[in-house]
């Protein structure tokens, strides 16, 4: 089987807060879980936000390079905490 990966530059990737109650759930989730760490898709529409994906060993090196948001700096300090 051959997979393939590759992030597509169409689609538009850019800061977003969540609101309180949807990083408060996803935080309890985490912590249920018993995770440090995940990557969190979450699909913005103009009516609502959308849950996909809580992967504890997501990727995120691409959002860093499209958003231009420090997040290997991020994840260095928190590991250096840990």
């Amino acid at each position: 089987m051959r997979i393939v990966w590759r992030f597509d530059h169409a689609v538009a990737f850019r800061p977003h807060n969540l609101p309180n109650d949807i990083a408060t759930k996803l935080l309890s989730l985490m912590h249920r879980l018993q995770i440090k760490f995940a990557a969190v898709d979450v699909r913005l529409t103009p009516d609502e936000e959308y849950f996909l994906d809580l992967n504890p060993s997501g990727q995120y090196l691409f959002v860093e390079l499209l958003t231009k948001i420090p997040l290997s700096e991020r994840m260095a300090d928190f590991l250096m905490r840990s």
